[in-house]
């Protein structure tokens, strides 16, 4: 090999050394850049006000994304308040849906916090007011189905008999008390009793009135009347009797006149009497 081609060679390794040795740095800044720093983007949206109820409400956060990642691997953390009270929310970290209970009124606060895979985290913040529904009275007294202004009348069988409120609700949860008014004036507190006498015993009717009150201190109330068994009237017998006698009394009175009723006779006229006009 010529002394000139044997340089040339050297210089061209030397030149494929330097470029491999300046690339290694140039790799380690790319992998560098394309490490991910880009927090994701939490999404969710719910209404301003709603009705309180037993049903909890859905919570769902599936629009949120990692514009850093193409992939969904993403981590939710939701929590709620409701003034200083912690609301417990139903849900788990790796599904984007969650259920919140809106039992009780109040302006409640949603946060929800989103994990990307390398620990980036964003959080969201909503609010809403869940509006107060009033108790919505469900009972019975003695097996019967109350309604507003109704009349219960005395059962058939004897006591001791139940009265129950336990059925009504606030459109969240069970109410929280009731209270039995008798004529205006308190007879029980709680919503279920068992009671030995008729309350009507001894009146012609009784007014009832019923208020329940919910766990936020809504009242409603309603209104019925309690008869009083139908009695027998023990001095009917004796009135007909009386009626009896008094009929029997004028007919026989009736036959008396009529038996003594003597019809006048004419006097006979005198023998030889001279009628004639003179």
């Amino acid at each position: 090999m010529k002394k000139g081609n044997i340089k040339a060679l050297v210089t061209l390794l030397s030149v494929t050394i330097i470029v491999l040795s300046t690339s290694n740095p140039i790799s380690a800044e790319e992998a560098e850049s394309h490490d991910d720093s880009t927090p994701p983007v939490p999404i969710f949206e719910i209404e301003g006000e709603i009705n309180e109820s037993p049903e909890p409400m859905p919570l769902d956060a599936s629009l949120s994304y990692d514009p850093g990642s193409d992939s969904n691997n993403l981590r939710y953390i939701w929590s709620g308040t409701r003034g200083a009270d912690n609301i417990e929310i139903d849900y788990h970290e790796n599904e984007s849906f969650a259920l919140m209970p809106i039992g009780v009124a109040g302006t409640y606060k949603i946060r929800l916090t989103v994990f990307d895979p390398s620990l980036n985290s964003a959080t969201l913040e909503h609010e809403i007011r869940v509006i107060d529904v009033l108790p919505q009275i469900h009972a019975t007294f003695a097996s019967q189905v109350i309604s507003s202004g109704a009349s219960i009348e005395h059962p058939d069988d004897s006591g001791p008999w139940s009265i129950n409120a336990t059925g009504s609700t606030d459109g969240g949860s069970e109410v929280a008390d009731c209270e039995w008014y008798l004529d205006d004036s308190i007879w029980l507190e709680g919503c279920k009793h068992s009671i030995q006498e008729w309350p009507a015993v001894g009146f012609e009717s009784r007014n009832v009135r019923l208020e329940v009150l919910d766990d936020d201190g809504s009242l409603s109330s309603m209104e019925f009347i309690l008869v009083n068994e139908p009695q027998e009237d023990l001095n009917i017998p004796l009135y007909l009797a009386l009626g009896a006698l008094l009929i029997a009394g004028t007919l026989a009175s009736l036959f008396r006149r009529r038996s003594n009723f003597d019809i006048p006779k004419w006097p006979s006229r005198v023998s030889g009497e001279d009628h004639m006009l003179k």
